[in-house]
């Protein structure tokens, strides 16, 4: 499915759970995309949302009465890593929650640490999900290409609780990265983050 169709992107809407408006790819305006974080060391840092006057998560949110129940929907999500040095490995972290403290959010899928073949490189990753108010949950996979490295589409790590169509936005996700070592020329960008 082209980007332009990818219904439900980042805004530019704060945390709070307030979907402003449907945006999945740069040049509209008002995007947030790309994105962009330089040098987040060797933590695990989520990645910021640039059209925010305060720092906020960039998320890619799910509005309620959007996305049917129990039908499956993708989640999309690709840019490009750089890295100071070939032996700097990363890793891309999906989660849900809109929170800069991981532990507020939810794992739902790590990629393997990636040792690159180049200092800059694409990634993109696809996944698909399922949610249901009865039971509260949300399942899916998640797959990874990173530097033209598959890490193979796997269950979530963890279900997601609390489910529920009738609050909006149903599920909210971020991005994180985690570089083994701190390095200036360190970049993770995120050009287009959606679900739909």
């Amino acid at each position: 499915m082209p980007l332009s169709q990818r219904p439900y992107g980042v805004s530019n809407s704060p945390p709070s759970g307030l979907f402003a408006q449907t945006i999945n790819v740069p040049g509209v305006q008002g995007t947030p995309l790309p994105a962009t974080m330089i040098n987040p060391g060797a933590v695990e840092a989520i990645l910021a949302n640039p059209a925010t006057t305060s720092p906020t998560p960039l998320i890619c949110a799910i509005p309620n009465d959007t996305i049917p129940e129990r039908l499956p929907f993708k989640i999309y999500a690709s840019g490009v890593i750089g890295v100071g040095a070939l032996t700097v490995t990363s890793i891309i972290s999906l989660y849900s929650g809109a929170s800069f403290t991981l532990a507020n959010n939810k794992l739902l899928k790590a990629s393997s640490a990636i040792t690159p073949t180049d200092l800059a490189f694409p990634w993109f990753l696809d996944g698909t999900a399922i949610y249901d108010s009865a039971s509260g949950l949300m399942h899916g996979s998640v797959g990874f290409q990173i530097d033209n490295q598959l890490v193979a589409a796997a269950a979530f790590t963890n279900a997601v609780t609390g489910i529920n169509n009738d609050f909006s936005p149903v599920a909210q996700l971020c991005l994180s990265v985690k570089f083994s070592a701190a390095n200036v020329q360190n970049i993770f960008t995120v050009s287009a983050f959606s679900a739909g």
